[in-house]
């Protein structure tokens, strides 16, 4: 029985690897050739409408600019998320690829046809759409 669930752990690491940044996960299937982004939904409930949460994937690097405190688009983000959940009221902004569908409406994304390269998830919070803080990110490379 060991031998076995060893097995399938094995199987399991080489066909898939995934990374958690503050609660969300990006995951890749090897197999299908897939990417998965999932939200918790607890991250984005806010308590009040003046926070927002960022969840951005960059492919291959992550540049920021900032000019007079303001966030300046310096690249061009594979994929962005940005919004709330507040009681009764949602706001919620979404760039994605063409190969991006919605699995679950603001909370789980999946990636066709992924390529090869490294994906950089990052997970930030916004005050008024503007400033970023608690800034979070990790790396997913795709052999």
């Amino acid at each position: 029985m060991k031998k076995l669930l060893v097995l399938l752990l094995i199987s399991t690491a080489t066909f898939s690897q995934s990374i958690k940044v503050r609660g969300v996960t990006l995951s890749y299937d090897k197999v299908n050739l897939t990417m998965t982004l999932t939200i918790p939904q607890s991250l984005v409930t806010l308590r009040n409408q003046d926070e927002q949460m960022r969840i951005t994937i960059d492919k291959e690097y992550s540049l920021k600019k900032y000019i007079a405190g303001y966030p300046v688009l310096t690249t061009f983000n594979y994929f962005l998320y940005e919004g709330y959940y507040y009681t009764d009221t949602s706001m919620f902004v979404t760039n994605r690829p063409m190969n991006c569908k919605v699995v679950k409406k603001n909370l789980v994304f999946q990636f066709t046809d992924v390529g090869k390269g490294e994906y950089i998830l990052g997970v930030s919070n916004l005050c008024n759409w503007k400033w970023e803080s608690n800034t979070v990110s990790n790396s997913l490379i795709i052999n």
